[in-house]
């Protein structure tokens, strides 16, 4: 049964929505809320699954009420229903976190498709994701909460990657430079950065370039730094809560699809691949970074050395299957390099790390170099650039 909270300023259609809602006998109605600082306070004592929220409200309106459940990390999905339906409206409700948008003149058919799929999402970005990818988005909760006050991280951001980007991977200025280089991304470009974090690379992308840049990504938290830091850039810089597996957005939204290190969170290649193809105009790009080796989730004993070819990668595989053509840049070499300096300056930092109370982030920050070493030493690691025609 899906949890529902109404929020909507007028009583009659409040009334209304709830009758027909539970006529589907999969919904139920628990609350509702005639203004914003009602809807609040209710939301947080209710716990829904799904709100369904007018824009115009009294006190907060709509997406200011979004924003907080959002920067609040509330399990809650939020479904817009609204009269204002433009696509400046529809843009705004997206960067405020709103999982989808129904216009009132659509009918209950469209609204109540949107709140199955929102309830579906809500649950997997939550704890019903699946269990290889609960602990990490525990473990990013953390992260992106403490590296925005950690001047130990931002000295080793510094000094492995060329710049302070918040970055977790292995994704250096140089190689974001060839990512604009092989993906044409300018100023006339739209483009959507999956797996953006709190956002720092893909304001990076867009300073560089003046394109519009989308960045998504499933911590609240992070996405909400994100708006806070870029409010003043809004007009060709959003944000929005998102799964990047499944991604929520209309065929033929984007130019460019940006993918730097986080494909890995996908537990099926060629599904998501699809998917990500549906959202990309034809004759777009995806731009995708990728590494692969031996690893403890793939150990050197069972680890087949011919998939460290640039077209017989898992990716590789999956693209192929997909039916997209692509060309590598090879990394590898870099990725030694950065391997090495990433050791270098932890290994100076770690006391650093220790005092601001930081210890997981210094641990979680070796672990990739010492393993990317390992692997290099025994011949068993690649890192490719892939550019995908669609």
């Amino acid at each position: 049964m899906i949890r529902i909270v109404l929020v909507d300023d007028e009583s009659s259609v409040r009334q209304g929505l709830k009758m027909r809602l539970e006529l589907s006998k999969e919904m139920i109605v628990v609350g509702a809320a005639g203004d914003g600082t009602t809807a609040v306070s209710l939301i947080r004592e209710l716990s829904p699954d799904v709100v369904v929220m007018d824009i115009e409200l009294p006190g907060y309106d709509g997406l200011a009420v979004t924003q907080m459940l959002r920067a609040e990390k509330t399990h809650a999905a939020v479904v817009i229903h609204s009269m204002q339906d433009d696509a400046e409206t529809r843009e705004r409700a997206r960067a405020a976190g709103a999982s989808a948008f129904v216009g009132k003149h659509e009918g209950i058919t469209a609204l109540l498709t949107s709140i199955r799929r929102a309830a579906a999402r809500a649950d997997a970005l939550a704890a019903n994701a699946p269990p290889s990818s609960q602990p990490m988005w525990k473990f990013y909760v953390d992260y992106y909460a403490a590296v925005e006050h950690s001047p130990a991280h931002a000295a080793f951001c510094e000094y492995a990657y060329g710049k302070n980007l918040c970055q977790h991977g292995f994704t250096t200025i140089e190689q974001l430079t060839k990512v604009i280089e092989v993906s044409g991304l300018n100023a006339t470009s739209r483009a959507i950065d999956l797996g953006c974090g709190n956002g720092m690379i893909s304001e990076y992308l867009s300073d560089a370039t003046t394109a519009h840049v989308t960045g998504v990504d499933y911590i609240a938290g992070a996405i909400a730094r994100a708006e806070e830091r870029t409010a003043a850039k809004r007009n060709r810089l959003d944000f929005c809560l998102g799964d990047l597996r499944q991604p929520d957005f209309p065929p033929d939204s984007f130019d460019i699809l940006l993918s730097l290190d986080t494909l890995y969170f996908s537990d099926d290649y060629t599904d998501t691949l699809r998917r990500w193809r549906t959202m990309v105009k034809r004759g777009g790009v995806m731009a995708i970074f990728y590494s692969h080796g031996a690893n403890p989730r793939n150990p050197k004993q069972t680890f087949r050395r011919e998939t460290l070819l640039p077209d017989k990668t898992p990716l590789a595989d999956a693209l192929i299957q997909c039916g997209l053509d692509f060309k590598t840049c090879d990394f590898t070499r870099q990725d030694h390099e950065l391997a090495q300096r990433k050791q270098e300056i932890l290994e100076k930092l770690e006391p650093e790390f220790q005092a601001e109370g930081n210890r997981f982030l210094y641990e979680n920050r070796l672990g990739e170099p010492l393993g990317v070493l390992d692997a290099i030493a025994s011949g068993m690691h690649v890192r490719y650039l892939y550019r995908v025609q669609v």
